[in-house]
């Protein structure tokens, strides 16, 4: 069991995307974004290995296939953090038993590279153009398949 729960989180990797450009968008607007967030410390600096590439892909489904709508604005409702944990939890639900946890640097990365509008709230986190009512829509969404899988 323990070996299938390692190796597992690989198939989450979406093969068609140039994680490359996706690194070289958000490093040329967010110099110091690292895997802790906005202003990250050289040890939290991104390894750009398959781990991250999961992580990546994760977040690049969430923001594209779960109908988050975009605001003109940033939305102090929008928190990189708890959307990050977001993702965690949906593909919890979605993959069960597999390995999901994403970094918040990374959300913050994979948001700009699909030109999500990108606000600092501290030196780690931030805050984006996501509405609220599409993110509320998403939880009643994700309760409900819950519920069901229990």
């Amino acid at each position: 069991m323990e070996e299938h729960f390692k190796n597992d989180w690989k198939q989450l990797i979406l093969p068609n995307l140039n994680y490359d450009k996706i690194y070289e968008k958000g490093l040329k607007i967010y110099p110091k974004l690292g895997k802790e967030g906005l202003v990250s410390p050289p040890d939290s600096y991104f390894e750009r290995d398959d781990y991250e590439k999961k992580e990546i892909s994760l977040c690049y489904r969430f923001l594209t296939e779960f109908n988050l709508e975009k605001t003109k604005t940033v939305r102090e409702s929008s928190f990189s953090y708890s959307l990050k944990h977001k993702v965690e939890n949906i593909f919890r639900i979605l993959h069960p038993g597999t390995d999901v946890y994403v970094c918040n640097g990374i959300f913050i990365l994979t948001a700009l590279y699909l030109d999500f509008k990108i606000k600092p709230a501290n030196t780690l986190n931030s805050y984006l153009n996501i509405s609220k009512r599409s993110l509320k829509q998403l939880q009643k969404t994700f309760e409900k398949k819950k519920s069901q899988t229990f």
